[in-house]
């Protein structure tokens, strides 16, 4: 909330606007004596009718000087003279128009001066009649009101309204021309409601809903009191209560747009406010809280506290109780966000569950996997808008930094980062949606898509662990090449080659020298794709298993994403996350040695480290046999 807010008083000429300011500041009404335009005033918090100080500025008609005012308001006056129409007149036709030419987002008051003048000078219907449809096309006009600087009436009112327009500005929050609650006020109102359920069954019963009132304005309701809410709640909004007799959502709503209604605006915004709201209907940075930062190594994961807040948001959610998301529910769940979290123009698949468009619990948390992997900040402010009532920070945690992991010989991620790259249409979009069980597709996903999957493998029953894949375009392989910062963010790369492209393979293992100089410590899996079909050799100078052989590396995958021939990759992809050495013999900064050297250190490694998972030591001795 402003702590100040600057008044611009703009309108015709001889309309009255330095007679109000002078009866503002003096409490008198001079006719002589009056200045061609008053001096800036600045009025205390202490006498202003909010407790904010507000400077009130007087404009002459030089146009010049008028804007550039303008450009500087806060709020915005507009004068007229109730006895000369042709001054109401202007208002639409050239100061409402203007101030919208110069881009002014600002609320304006209208004021209609000299109500002290006899009724036969003008007709108060004549005035509302012109008024109404200068509001309904200009959303800007918050109030209009009439005022007398001769006789002081209303004048101090002109200022109450300046204030509060910008202080509990009504255009946020409220459609005058539906009269109805703006998306977002629904939004954040949602929040306020859920996070007031305690029980999260749905319903505010009489203690949360005191709760509530305490919470905000500091005082309980008493038992009249709250009877006389709800019998208003059940006269007026049909399913406001529950068949318990307690406030719903819809009930809820319905009270805040009946405050804004009755003129009530400051009730609303003080919930808001209360609960962390701006004037934009966003949460406060101060209040979000969003204040985590990583290392290029480190990555963020749900804490055990993050997935139970979003496992149990998923089941108030799953109003039919069927144990999927359909597509309504899902935009339920988020309702009370500004907006549709999940970016639209990535392509991010999780596994599709029988019916098509609905989504399981499992993939659920596998999407919020890829949202943190896109974006850390924005995934856990949406944990915020969604209603996680503890500090945000610890809805996640820090993965330990990829050096520590080295230096201990030990990993202690659960979900892994696989870059996929490869030439043009090798096959590695296919690779990635065969993550997520995507049926084969003929047609390539455009190049300009930003594609990855990610899917939670249970190695062994009750240890699972995530796998993110996303392709890597020509763009970022570039990026990659020159910025070590960029490479360290994933586990491990995937090289993918076609073997019916005789230059396929080529292409991938020029990238990976240029990537082992950026990144030495580099996990890698060569993948040959696309395997129902009749090889070709490859136009390289030595052929994909011994270019292998030669750097320590595990022998290529062979797959068909046609024929759904995937060889366990993907389980052998976390051995690899679990076991980096295995596909990157350096990792723990050992000698690579020979084939036989390195299959005995890693038969040591898989002795020393208790606990491994059943599944992931049968990825282990894949790849060791392979050595």
């Amino acid at each position: 909330m402003k702590s100040h807010i600057r008044i611009v008083i703009c309108g015709d000429d001889g309309v009255g606007k330095t007679s109000i300011i002078r009866c503002l500041i003096s409490k008198s009404f001079a006719e002589e004596n009056v200045p061609e335009v008053h001096p800036p005033v600045t009025i205390p918090p202490e006498v202003a009718p909010e407790p904010v100080s507000a400077t009130i500025v007087d404009t002459s008609n030089v146009l010049n000087e008028v804007e550039s005012e303008l450009n500087r308001a806060d709020v915005v006056v507009l004068v007229y003279d109730l006895v000369r129409t042709e001054t109401l007149d202007r208002v639409k036709t050239k100061w409402l128009p203007r101030m919208r030419e110069l881009g002014l987002d600002v609320p304006v008051i209208l004021v209609g001066n000299k109500q002290d003048l006899p009724k036969e000078e003008y007709s108060d219907s004549n005035v509302e009649r012109t008024i109404k449809p200068i509001m309904e096309e200009f959303r800007e006009v918050e109030a209009c009101i009439q005022c007398s600087a001769k006789v002081e009436f209303n004048i101090y009112e002109v200022l109450y309204f300046a204030q509060r327009a910008v202080i509990h500005p009504t255009t946020p929050l409220f459609d005058v021309s539906s009269h109805s609650l703006r998306p977002a006020a629904k939004a954040a109102l949602s929040r306020v409601f859920r996070l007031c359920d305690k029980d999260k069954n749905g319903e505010l019963n009489d203690k949360e809903l005191n709760d509530f009132q305490y919470t905000c304005f500091n005082v309980h309701l008493n038992a009249e009191e709250l009877a006389g809410v709800k019998n208003v709640v059940r006269a007026n909004c049909p399913g406001g209560l529950t068949a318990n007799g307690h406030l719903s959502l819809p009930g809820f709503i319905f009270l805040h747009r009946l405050f804004i209604e009755k003129g009530r605006i400051e009730t609303t915004w003080i919930v808001l406010r209360t609960f962390g709201y701006n004037d934009d209907l966003r949460l406060s940075d101060t209040y979000a809280n969003i204040n985590l930062s990583k290392a290029d190594d480190q990555s963020v994961e749900l804490s055990e506290k993050g997935k139970e807040f979003l496992l149990t948001s998923f089941e108030t959610a799953d109003a039919d109780k069927d144990g999927l998301l359909s597509p309504d529910e899902l935009r339920d769940l988020f309702s009370t966000c500004p907006e549709y979290p999940w970016d639209p123009t990535l392509v991010r698949w999780t596994v599709q569950s029988a019916t098509a468009g609905y989504m399981t619990k499992e993939a659920f948390l596998d999407r919020w996997n890829l949202f943190l992997f896109d974006d850390f900040r924005s995934a856990l402010l949406t944990i915020v808008y969604m209603g996680y009532s503890g500090e945000p920070a610890t809805a996640v945690r820090i993965t330990r930094r990829r050096r520590r992991d080295r230096r201990s010989k030990v990993v202690t991620r659960e979900v892994f980062y696989c870059y996929v790259i490869g030439s043009s249409k090798s096959g590695k979009t296919e690779l990635i949606r065969g993550l997520t069980g995507q049926p084969f597709s003929a047609e390539s996903v455009p190049c300009d898509k930003d594609v990855a999957a990610a899917r939670t493998i249970e190695i062994e029953k009750g240890r699972p662990y995530g796998l993110i894949m996303k392709e890597i375009s020509d763009k970022e392989i570039a990026d990659l090449t020159i910025s070590k910062g960029l490479l360290d963010t994933c586990d491990m790369v995937c090289f993918v080659y076609d073997v019916t492209d005789p230059t396929s393979f080529e292409f991938i293992a020029r990238t990976y020298e240029e990537l082992k100089k950026v990144r030495h410590s580099l996990p890698t899996v060569f993948v040959a794709t696309k395997t129902e079909q009749e090889p070709v050799s490859q136009r390289y100078e030595i052929r994909p298993s011994e270019f292998t052989e030669i750097h320590g590396l595990p022998e290529p995958v062979n797959i068909s994403s046609k024929i759904k021939e995937d060889a366990d990759l993907y389980k052998q992809l976390i051995g690899v996350g679990l076991y980096p050495h295995i596909a990157c013999p350096t990792y723990f900064d050992e000698p690579s040695g020979s084939a036989l050297v390195t299959s005995l250190k890693l038969v040591a490694a898989i002795a020393v480290i208790s606990g491994v998972a059943y599944g992931t030591a049968k990825a282990y001795r894949y790849y060791k046999d392979r050595l």
